[in-house]
């Protein structure tokens, strides 16, 4: 399983979009929600494409992109739908800690045999920071009953001082070795509120592109060698962002309600 394809791939996100051209802002601009993203590229392999957003009557979001988000009636999610992701993650079902009703215990969901369950652990430190995500695969017996599990691969997670993801790294198991396959560093984010972020842990860590979509509470203008330029409505919400790196460029469309 090599972890970086799988989270560059799964996220491929968005398509080309109308402008806001609006001068003049009201109030009731800050309490639009976020409509759609768009992503086109100049360079490299891609070309565009679009992720579209839906609320619940809560304001709570219950679809991004390609993936569907059943919610319970405290607003957790606990099914997650992506009609996009083959195999292991198509259909995911998220439980709750007993002790931290707010933080995800672990997901679990089955592969198209039916003979492989994919589960995935979520660690927290003693500040209910998520630090550690831990993917297991459990191989089912004729019987459907558990005969062997094993850790696949896991992620570490690392924050600045305002609760924003400042490094995540991937780490694979080979053979009982440990191997660091690779990281991602969001190194400066702005003051701004990213339109992406809820506070629902299971989606909060979601990225792409080498890390230029991102869910953090503020919106990150650093990522890797990636540099990130947002254009603003007078609301503080971003109108859109020129993406570059020394070989690839990329411009994100922001579209709200």
């Amino acid at each position: 399983m090599k972890i970086i394809t799988l989270c560059t791939l799964c996220f491929l996100f968005f398509l080309a979009c109308k402008k806001d051209n609006s001068t003049n802002r009201t109030a009731e601009d800050s309490k639009q929600l976020l409509k759609r993203v768009v992503l086109t590229s100049t360079t490299g392999n891609l070309s565009y494409e679009v992720a579209n957003y839906r609320y619940n009557s809560e304001g709570s979001i219950t679809a991004e992109g390609t993936k569907t988000y059943v919610r319970d009636e405290k607003q957790r999610i606990v099914r997650i739908l992506d009609s996009r992701t083959p195999t292991s993650r198509a259909d995911i079902q998220v439980y709750y800690s007993t002790f931290l009703p707010s933080k995800v215990a672990y997901t679990l969901c089955t592969f198209v045999d039916g003979k492989t369950w994919d589960s995935v652990v979520y660690v927290h430190d003693n500040t209910g920071q998520l630090v550690k995500k831990l993917s297991y695969l459990t191989y089912l017996s004729n019987n459907n009953l558990p005969v062997s599990v094993f850790l696949s691969h896991f992620e570490v997670f690392a924050y600045d001082e305002s609760g924003n993801l400042m490094q995540l790294d991937f780490y694979n198991i080979d053979q009982g070795r440990t191997i660091h396959c690779g990281q991602y560093r969001f190194a400066r984010y702005d003051t701004k509120q990213n339109p992406m972020y809820s506070n629902d842990e299971v989606r909060s860590m979601e990225y792409a592109l080498e890390g230029v979509i991102n869910a953090s509470k503020n919106n990150c203008i650093t990522i890797n060698d990636f540099n990130k330029n947002y254009e603003y409505r007078a609301d503080g919400k971003p109108k859109s962002c020129l993406v570059r790196s020394a070989t690839q460029s990329y411009t994100l469309t922001f579209e709200y309600q």
